[in-house]
């Protein structure tokens, strides 16, 4: 099995490599924007089931890609997704920025004849995936999804598989809100202008949690 050995991040830590620039899972979950408490959406579990199954019946050249406006939790979606023991330690975060100017390609292009890797691309815009996928293609061992702050693309590449975002409902963005100690009242006056965006909820919440007095006026 590829999954025989599950513990490429720590290995390459081990090995004193400095400049990478990526975090496993465990420092993805740490990150400040990562800690706040989850609110997953009414099709989170079946959602995270497909991208879970996807990246683990990858197919040669196939790059799996989220796309959803900013603040909408793609994010946190993935981590979540692959929260589980099995699957977590063999992951590897990145950025578009730092993936392009690390050593990071040579490692586990190396590494992949004998590991099963999920490379997490963020901030990756379509340019930037298709030079990914034209480097990556022939690794069936890597499977990698890119992540954008974009509704659409105005062409779907040949080899992406399109994984979409379960969308929060007001009353999920009404619970973000309330988190914070915010009334219910409140909570739902104010949650339309959060939209559909889990960050925009947090950012409400915590600045009427912090400034009660200064409410959005209507």
């Amino acid at each position: 099995s590829n999954f025989v050995q599950p513990f490429l991040p720590f290995r390459l830590r081990i090995k004193g490599i400095h400049d990478l620039q990526f975090a496993t899972h465990s420092e993805w979950s740490a990150n400040a924007e990562m800690t706040s408490e989850y609110f997953p959406s009414i099709e989170f579990a079946s959602a995270a089931a497909t991208l879970r199954d996807l990246a683990q019946s990858p197919t040669i050249g196939a790059q799996i890609r989220l796309l959803a406006g900013v603040g909408t939790g793609k994010t946190r979606f993935v981590l979540e997704a692959f929260r589980n023991e099995r699957l977590s330690p063999l992951l590897l975060y990145t950025s578009a920025y730092n993936f392009f100017r690390s050593t990071l390609f040579t490692f586990i292009a190396r590494e992949a004849a004998t590991q099963t890797i999920f490379l997490v691309v963020d901030e990756c815009d379509l340019s930037n995936a298709l030079i990914i996928q034209n480097r990556l293609s022939n690794y069936r061992n890597i499977v990698t999804i890119t992540i954008f702050n974009d509704e659409f693309e105005p062409r779907q590449a040949k080899g992406f598989v399109y994984q979409r975002i379960p969308a929060l409902t007001q009353e999920q963005i009404t619970a973000i809100i309330k988190s914070y100690g915010v009334s219910k009242t409140d909570a739902e006056r104010y949650a339309p202008y959060a939209g559909n965006s889990p960050r925009f909820a947090h950012l409400l919440g915590l600045n009427l949690k912090e400034h009660p007095t200064h409410l959005i006026h209507e």
